[in-house]
């Protein structure tokens, strides 16, 4: 009797390990042995985050963390206080991207982050953000960021993105 047990539980954790590798591989980048990448499903996400979230660099913070995951879209400022992102990519940087919001950007107190899946829009290519200013730099000329996504599709550090970042904004604070 104890075998039996022993054998139908033994059964049971091997048939979740097998689907947790199953998960785990679908929803990863994954190269095979012939080195031909796995890209994981392209999806689209609409995102509204409450609290303190404007003027204290919230949607530059966005905007890096897009950069950083090779992610288009746009974010904006919305007249109720709370920011609008709409975020498009691999479904496992989006996840990534998400899960730094609450905590990311230290002068921002992040209440809720409200996201649903939105159809993906073809050859999306950029990311804007729409009507930026900086109450930092003393920029308050609403002007559109954009970064257009790179080519390879890659990740790159959060440091890589913050330079890619001041690449950007430094020809626009200049001509402020």
């Amino acid at each position: 009797m104890i075998t039996y047990i022993f054998k139908h539980y033994l059964k049971q954790i091997s048939t979740v390990i097998i689907v947790c590798a199953i998960a785990l591989f679908t929803s990863q980048n994954v190269v095979l042995a012939d080195g031909l990448p796995i890209q994981d499903t392209v999806v689209a996400v609409q995102g509204i985050v409450t609290g303190k979230v404007q003027q204290v660099g919230f949607r530059a913070f966005l905007f890096k963390l897009a950069i950083q995951y090779n992610l288009a879209g746009w974010d904006q400022n919305l007249s109720d206080g709370t920011v609008e992102f709409v975020w498009q990519g691999q479904k496992s940087r989006i996840e990534q991207a998400v899960a730094q919001i609450p905590t990311g950007n230290k002068k921002a107190i992040v209440d809720r982050v409200l996201t649903k899946s939105i159809p993906v829009i073809p050859k999306q290519n950029t990311f804007v953000v729409r009507g930026w200013t900086s109450v930092s730099r003393h920029y308050f000329k609403p002007t559109d960021l954009t970064f257009k996504l790179r080519d390879d599709n890659s990740i790159i550090s959060a440091k890589a993105a913050q330079k890619t970042y001041k690449t950007i904004i430094r020809p626009i604070i200049r001509g402020k």
